[in-house]
């Protein structure tokens, strides 16, 4: 990677750096994570919604579409506001929407390892319970779940950010990397 000129070694030491500051930061303060994670979250709801009422006004989708688009679309930007003005409904949504995505994964992989055969069925249907299992953790005990995400975040952050800084460093020595 070195001489093909796709990035040069120094920007892989900064990018690990930083990561790792970055966990390090999520570590020492996951109060403070997670209220940043939260404001993120409201944000990207409204923005979802503002763009959902950007879109009913697309033609050629059939007016019934449009109209649920334009509905959806204020109804999130209602929520997203909310949010914003309140952080706790802000890590509540989030706490829920991580909780839908591992229970809805976890139904997929349940549904799908019905039909496959051997091994992978068994693999499928575990991923499954165990995806599931997470959902409702997340859903029915969500400070610790979101504790757990701001660590795991955390420390994610310093693991990959720390390899990055060996491999830019490895990249720089001439003969390595290539």
């Amino acid at each position: 990677m070195r001489d093909s000129g796709l990035f040069p070694w120094w920007s892989l030491v900064a990018l690990g750096t930083l990561s790792v500051l970055v966990g390090v930061v999520a570590l020492a303060w996951p109060d403070a994570t997670l209220r940043v994670l939260a404001w993120l979250a409201g944000v990207w709801v409204v923005i979802s919604g503002l763009m959902r009422i950007f879109g009913a006004f697309v033609t050629g989708r059939g007016v019934g579409r449009q109209v649920l688009s334009g509905i959806v679309g204020v109804v999130l930007v209602l929520i997203g506001a909310a949010c914003l003005r309140d952080l706790v409904t802000s890590v509540a949504l989030l706490s829920v929407v991580v909780a839908m995505t591992w229970l809805l994964s976890g139904i997929a992989e349940a549904v799908m390892s019905v039909d496959a055969k051997g091994r992978t069925r068994t693999a499928l249907a575990v991923i499954g319970v165990v995806s599931i299992l997470i959902g409702l953790t997340f859903l029915f005990v969500p400070e610790l779940s979101l504790f757990v995400l701001v660590v795991m975040t955390g420390l994610g952050f310093v693991a990959t950010g720390a390899l990055q800084v060996v491999v830019g460093f490895q990249l720089r020595r001439p003969g390595d990397g290539t």
